[in-house]
């Protein structure tokens, strides 16, 4: 999985050609440095959930965002 930062700073995943927006699913910070490092330090414990969470989701096409 690669973790992106789009559209104002909007944490979200990689899935093929899309981006799926996993702000819902994780803890957002003051900025988007802050958000990354809280999903790297909880990656254990998140990585299950936005496996399960990505596999449901299309996501929007990267050359949009």
């Amino acid at each position: 999985m690669k973790l992106v930062l789009f559209n104002e700073h909007r944490p979200g995943l990689l899935k093929g050609d899309n981006v799926v927006d996993i702000s819902s699913q994780v803890t957002v910070g003051r900025t988007g440095q802050e958000t990354l490092v809280n999903i790297i330090e909880n990656w254990d414990s998140l990585k299950p959930r936005l496996e399960t969470y990505l596999a449901g989701q299309t996501g929007v096409p990267l050359a949009s965002v």
